[in-house]
């Protein structure tokens, strides 16, 4: 926003008002273009809007459940539009306000997705269902620093725990499979028929991992799994780096890269994906490192 928008400016602080109680962020960055629906978002319909607002679903009962399932439903979609400050708006409230279970694990699924870890709420419980989330997360925080000893050690010690070491929980089974995946035991085509059963249509993190191991069991159709990925879910550089370690792909996956990048120049992921294909310390790369910090930082200032 500029000196001119003052009036907007306004707007937005008053109809954004009600959010502070909720523990908003003032570093989250919203697009200039993306204001309005951001504030009809907030702002109270009646119900009378074709999808709910935040001061809508903040003013459900533990009873409605329809609307929740729709909120839920939206949040969903928010998540898959790459909108996770918004998806995790939503689903914070219905569990802050009515403790929503399916609330806490699309909480925990939108923050792992897009790496918001400082939006899971504290976890203390030891019933049977949160162990198996703190388990979840905790593997999938560490996969996503490529750490797997630490993801490996993690699974061990809550395995000690019945909830988790006879669990047939899908999460758990996902997040298994990549952590094997990561730390190079063998793929067979068979693991990745057991995580295409689980996957949906709409679980990123589930199609991620099947279409990893597809590329790992089968490297020459690596361009057209991730092609196929791009097409439900975008860019993500955990596909793109799994393609990465096939040399012999390596030409159409530059091809399709450079499509992403030419295309979608205003997605950071499309730049890691192409970071994955540079050599490490090159002018190139260190280019590219290095006007991400700075947009990144500008963002955040």
């Amino acid at each position: 926003l500029g000196k001119d928008d003052t009036a907007l400016a306004q707007r937005v602080r008053s109809a954004l008002g009600p959010l502070k109680e909720l523990g908003t962020s003032s570093t989250v960055a919203v697009h200039r273009d993306r204001i309005n629906a951001l504030i009809e978002s907030v702002v109270a319909n009646g119900g009378s809007g074709p999808q709910p607002s935040l001061a809508d679903v903040a003013a459900l009962s533990a009873s409605d459940t329809a609307s929740i399932d729709a909120a839920l439903a939206f949040a969903e979609r928010l998540a898959l539009a790459h909108l996770p400050s918004l998806a995790l708006a939503f689903s914070q409230i219905l569990w802050t306000r009515l403790a929503v279970p399916r609330a806490i694990d699309q909480i925990i699924e939108t923050a792992l997705d897009y790496e918001r870890f400082d939006s899971i709420p504290v976890m203390p419980e030891q019933d049977d269902r949160s162990i198996q989330r703190q388990t979840y997360f905790g593997i999938r925080v560490a996969l996503s620093q490529l750490d797997t000893a630490s993801a490996a050690a993690i699974l061990e010690q809550m395995s000690k725990h019945p909830a988790v070491a006879g669990s047939t929980d899908p999460a758990l089974t996902v997040a298994k499979a990549e952590l094997a995946l990561l730390s190079d035991q063998p793929v067979t085509y068979g693991d990745y028929e057991a995580i295409d059963a689980i996957a949906t249509s709409t679980w990123r993190y589930a199609s991620r991992v099947r279409d990893e191991l597809r590329i790992e069991s089968a490297p020459q159709n690596a361009a057209i799994a991730i092609d196929n990925y791009l097409t439900s879910f975008g860019n993500d550089v955990h596909v793109w780096a799994q393609a990465g370690y096939h040399p012999e792909v390596r030409a159409e996956l530059l091809a399709l890269v450079s499509r992403e990048v030419r295309y979608c120049s205003f997605d950071p992921e499309a730049w890691r994906a192409l970071a994955v294909f540079l050599e490490d310390g090159s002018d190139v790369e260190i280019e590219l490192q290095q006007r991400s910090a700075a947009q990144l930082a500008a963002a955040l200032a």
